[in-house]
């Protein structure tokens, strides 16, 4: 595990150390045991940093189904050895064999890309539960396949969220952003009241309120006095022989009945009068009031007002 270049040339003793973890890796790994075969293989790169120990840690990755950790993995290996590879040839086989087996992994896992589009200086980006730091934005990354939300949260303004449904071996770019700074929106202004707005039309129900009443009036009094109409034939055939109880209870619900009458014709007159009025006028009585009152007197029932 010589070194040259830039890289400094380890002690012999750590490089010894570093060789015995390797070896030791690489008789776990054989033996399928690949749990301690990865930790020997961290061990012997943290001591002496090499492609060859690199690369065994990302395969243990891919043998444990930790497929993400070995794409990341794999492609740390890429650098290094294209870093090292001019002035140590011996890692070529190794470059080459971290660009191969990276194909073989990213079929199992999904490559996304994420780009931000106007992020702001306190814009964080979450994919599902995790925060993607800045400068993997616009790089592929490796997700598992399945649904994931894609969030971008800006300090005063709304998170804008995305879910995306990924699949292996899919490679897939993703544009998220937008306005950036903007906060909620504001509440929609005070209503205007516009010329088609019927500004008249509860004095009109009103009217048309009384005219209702009026009708009930008339219908009880109306029906009261056909009562004793037919009372009075039946029990009086010869007219001056009942009583005039009788005579003056018929006479009252018939005055009832007429008054009722009067009243209901008059106010859903009144009231479609008034509601005729509004929608000619557009529904405005700002410009110019329209006094109008009801006005009952003896034998009289109707509207006084200017027009």
């Amino acid at each position: 595990m010589t070194t040259g270049g830039a890289f400094a040339q380890p002690q012999d003793a750590a490089t010894k150390t570093a060789t015995e973890h390797f070896k030791s890796g690489t008789t776990l790994f054989q033996q399928r045991n690949f749990g301690a075969a990865l930790e020997k293989f961290k061990a012997s790169y943290a001591t002496v940093p090499s492609p060859n120990s690199g690369l065994y840690i990302a395969r243990c990755h891919a043998e444990l189904g930790q497929n993400k950790e070995a794409y990341n993995q794999f492609r740390r290996v890429i650098a290094e050895a294209e870093g090292r590879v001019v002035a140590e040839p011996k890692y070529k086989p190794t470059l080459d064999t971290a660009r191969r087996e990276i194909e073989e992994v990213s079929n199992k896992i999904a490559l996304v890309t994420v780009q931000v589009q106007n992020a702001a200086g306190n814009s964080t980006l979450r994919i599902g539960a995790t925060a993607i730091p800045r400068d993997q934005w616009g790089q592929p990354l490796p997700l598992d396949p399945g649904p994931v939300d894609v969030v971008l949260d800006t300090v005063g303004s709304p998170p804008i969220s995305q879910r995306h449904d990924l699949r292996a071996g899919e490679r897939k770019t993703i544009s998220i952003g937008g306005q950036v700074g903007v906060g909620l929106p504001p509440p929609p202004p005070p209503r205007r009241k516009s010329g088609t707005e019927l500004e008249l039309l509860p004095i009109s129900l009103s009217f048309a309120g009384v005219g209702v009443a009026g009708m009930v009036m008339f219908g009880v009094g109306g029906g009261l006095s056909m009562s004793t109409y037919s009372e009075v034939e039946e029990n009086c055939p010869n007219g001056p022989s009942c009583t005039d109880e009788l005579i003056d209870r018929g006479e009252t619900e018939q005055l009832i009945a007429n008054i009722g009458v009067i009243i209901g014709g008059v106010g859903l007159a009144a009231g479609t009068t008034v509601f005729i009025i509004d929608v000619a006028n557009g529904g405005s009585s700002s410009d110019a009031a329209l006094p109008l009152n009801v006005a009952i007197g003896p034998g009289y029932v109707g509207l006084k007002g200017e027009f």
